[in-house]
């Protein structure tokens, strides 16, 4: 008995542990593109750019997915973020690329981009409202959500800023 009780405790370290470190990498991610955006770290506009836009993306998938890990039910922030990540990169691939071909080669991308942001809301959306909650696990989802949402509203919007800012 003593054992599986062990197990299990040694079970929630690691657990833990992988959340931090699932965490300390987005964020970093999120902190490197920022720098290596703003002091033209490779001394190429372009390479930067691409380079910084890259960081960016995997930073807000990263905490996406990690924000998804904290509840053991599936609430559909990690379809949310890898969605957003994908749209991001169509955007950025679209922006140094603005061709024919590369609008037909990114277009099935987005469009599974697109369905990947929209069904992940929906979970949120249903996993909210669920009938098996009471008022406080609706509360707090509800709260949750809302974060999440200023969240990837930010994000997106400082890559917007970060995309006009390049032209």
């Amino acid at each position: 008995m003593d054992s599986e009780l062990d197990v299990s405790i040694e079970e929630q370290r690691k657990v833990k542990r992988d959340s931090i470190n699932g965490f300390s990498v987005a964020i970093t991610a999120l902190i490197c593109g920022y720098l290596v955006y703003k002091t033209v770290f490779f001394e190429n506009e372009i390479a930067t750019n691409i380079i910084s836009l890259l960081l960016f993306v995997f930073g807000i998938m990263g905490l996406s997915i990690e924000t998804g890990k904290l509840n053991k039910k599936t609430l559909g922030f990690g379809d949310v973020g890898i969605g957003l990540g994908l749209i991001l990169i169509c955007f950025g691939i679209y922006y140094y690329f603005p061709y024919l071909i590369v609008k037909i080669i990114i277009s099935p991308f987005l469009l599974f981009s697109v369905y990947g942001v929209i069904s992940g809301l929906i979970l949120l959306i249903m996993s909210i409202f669920s009938n098996k909650q009471g008022w406080k696990e609706k509360l707090t989802k509800t709260v949750i959500v809302i974060i999440q949402v200023i969240g990837f509203a930010s994000a997106i919007l400082t890559i917007i800023t970060y995309l006009r800012d390049m032209k």
